[in-house]
């Protein structure tokens, strides 16, 4: 009985596939990516994968049997036989590595060979060269007279008897032919390293061997980030315009999250516009990155070459919002005027504005300006704005002012004492009839008197034996917290002794 419930555990109801992995090297056992590897049984492909940065290539499910891996380049550099290998269920088959051999001649019957490379003077590889008859008008972007670079970035045309050009003259198409798996590609080019078909350069083709000079691509680059509500958002829509204004492509729908990503901007500067159809029964309002009405107040986004600019990120809100908080201009001292302004907002066309100043929490003035009473002074003053556009609203706060304050005049007389010898500098201060703070009187940068008590208005200060001559006194006012600092002056002759 014991034996028969043996049998049964080691009869499994599905037997597990094989795995079958490998790594392609060169000759001195540097790893080799993107190098297809074909997993074949009988003449039929069962299933592929293409090798890493690693070199390394895997097949996972593989059912029990003889196989073989044949290897290809899709550049044209590297060849390898093909390698025989038999797995049985549930086997881990390591191939260890398959070195490949490396050339890169070029062919005595090429008519037309080049080189591409990108900004930083590298070969690219997997460029597509396509060779067309000049024409007012580029006649496609694809055509049979076609060669690819390799991973020296080189490209070698096949002569006409195998479809390629025959004697005559040619523009050249450059484009990234997309054979491996990268985030970002290459943006197109033609011959005589010109940015449009209008101003490639004529390529002529004999019977000798033709180099073309050296085309420089650009690898482009990317945005992303994410746009939210401030309510639940079910669709979102991000659009994107180049520095001229124009719409760059199609625009993009988010996706989980409210992630978007751009992976085919030239590197240059970008404004982003963030819209959606739903917000909770009454649409967003669109907003320009990172929170602008129009193109002209949006920041831009700098896009390099094979990169992404991340966290490009937006929320937008069923309601106004300010972008720009109100701010207040003018002096804020009793008795002058203060204006407000709305700040920037969401919508501007049809937007009306309106305006609650305040003193802490209590409102003091609903116009757009506001002169300050004596109330004020020692306190802060804001404004709250309102704005409203048809059945959307939004409220902001500016920043608070400066204490408000009096304001204050200096002026002096000065008296002098011969039996004595001293000069008495009496000096006012008025706009209240006791503001405090003190006086320091300065001749020059010389300090004659430093932080002299006012009282009642007024201080008084003493100088001893002063020089004969004209002197002038600055009179420096320190202020409180309710009154502002003010500078007056003074002149005296004392005669000689």
């Amino acid at each position: 009985m014991a034996l028969t419930g043996l049998v049964a555990l080691a009869q499994p109801a599905s037997a597990a596939g094989a795995t079958v992995t490998g790594r392609f090297v060169t000759e001195d056992g540097q790893p080799v990516d993107a190098i297809k590897a074909s997993l074949v049984q009988g003449g039929s492909n069962v299933d592929s994968d293409t090798s890493g940065i690693d070199g390394t290539f895997t097949f996972t499910g593989v059912t029990a049997g003889s196989y073989t891996v044949n290897p290809l380049d899709p550049f044209g550099n590297y060849l390898a036989g093909t390698v025989a290998v038999t797995v049985v269920d549930g086997e881990t088959k390591n191939l260890g590595d398959i070195e490949l051999n490396y050339f890169d001649d070029i062919s005595p019957l090429t008519p037309l060979t080049g080189i591409v490379r990108d900004t930083a003077g590298k070969p690219v590889r997997g460029i597509r060269v396509v060779a067309f008859a000049p024409a007012p008008t580029q006649p496609g972007f694809d055509g049979p007279m076609n060669a690819t670079t390799d991973r020296t970035g080189r490209y070698q045309f096949l002569p006409q008897a195998g479809g390629g050009p025959g004697p005559g003259t040619y523009k050249l198409y450059f484009r990234d032919d997309e054979i491996v798996e990268e985030t970002f590609r290459y943006g197109v080019r033609y011959s005589g390293d010109q940015p449009t078909w209008a101003r490639a350069t004529t390529v002529t083709v004999d019977n000798t061997l033709r180099t073309v000079p050296d085309v420089t691509v650009t690898q482009v680059g990317g945005i992303s980030g994410t746009l939210t509500g401030t309510v639940p958002m079910t669709a979102g829509s991000v659009t994107v315009y180049d520095a001229d204004g124009d719409q760059v492509g199609a625009p993009k729908a988010t996706g989980p999250g409210g992630a978007y990503s751009f992976t085919t901007l030239r590197p240059g500067s970008y404004v982003l516009r963030f819209s959606s159809p739903d917000g909770g029964g009454s649409t967003f309002v669109r907003t320009f990155w990172p929170g602008a009405a129009s193109i002209a107040d949006a920041t831009p986004v700098v896009v390099k070459s094979g990169q992404f600019r991340t966290g490009v990120n937006q929320v937008l809100s069923t309601q106004l919002t300010a972008f720009r908080k109100p701010t207040i201009s003018g002096r804020p001292v009793v008795g002058s005027t203060l204006t407000a302004s709305p700040g920037s907002w969401s919508l501007t066309t049809t937007t009306e504005y309106s305006y609650a100043w305040l003193r802490g929490a209590a409102v003091v003035g609903t116009a757009k300006t506001y002169r300050p009473v004596a109330a004020d002074a020692g306190k802060t003053l804001s404004v709250r704005v309102t704005a409203r556009s048809f059945d959307r609203s939004g409220i902001a706060t500016s920043s608070p002012t400066a204490t408000v304050k009096w304001v204050s005049a200096v002026s002096g007389r000065a008296a002098y004492v011969r039996a004595k010898k001293r000069l008495l500098l009496t000096v006012r201060v008025t706009g209240l009839s006791n503001p405090g703070g003190t006086v320091t009187v300065k001749e020059g940068a010389r300090t004659v008197k430093a932080r002299v008590a006012v009282r009642n208005g007024t201080a008084v200060i003493t100088v001893l034996k002063p020089k004969p001559g004209r002197h002038t006194y600055t009179l420096l006012y320190s202020g409180t917290s309710t009154v502002l600092a003010a500078t007056g002056r003074v002149a005296v002759k004392i005669p000689k002794r």
